[in-house]
């Protein structure tokens, strides 16, 4: 059984280091244990001062399912540091693989009674921006 601590150590480090994942843990984490980490990482940038603005969820659809060889849909937390507001200048060459996709992003009230009953009204109760973002992807 996998330690879970060394596991979220390694990818710690790694993600300090500005590197993508360790590759001695390729292929052997399950998605289980892989969301663990990805919350553990997520507590040391939490830790570290680095807060959590919203979530990406990506792969949510069986046809990038299929393309991404993945069985559901990815999380990952967004940070504060990350955020390029209007204005900023972004150093694409930093970036490995760099490529743009469409988004839709929600800004959920905090006074919203989720009692939607549809999309429409469910939309009635969220701020709706349409923008596109430039991702790290090691997909093309």
């Amino acid at each position: 059984m996998v330690q879970l601590t060394d596991v979220i150590s390694d990818f710690w480090q790694a993600t300090q280091r500005g590197e993508r994942s360790p590759l001695a843990w390729s292929g052997r984490l399950s998605n289980e244990e892989g969301y663990r980490v990805q919350l553990g990482i997520a507590d040391h940038f939490q830790a570290s001062g680095t807060n959590r603005v919203g979530w990406k969820v990506a792969a949510t659809n069986k046809v990038v399912q299929a393309q991404l060889g993945v069985s559901e849909p990815a999380f990952g937390s967004l940070r504060d540091k990350d955020v390029l507001w209007s204005g900023g200048v972004l150093a694409i060459g930093n970036l490995s693989q760099a490529h743009v996709e469409c988004e839709l992003c929600f800004r959920v009230n905090e006074k919203s009674k989720p009692r939607a009953r549809s999309q429409i009204s469910a939309l009635r109760w969220m701020w709706c921006i349409r923008r596109s973002s430039l991702s790290k992807s090691a997909f093309p």
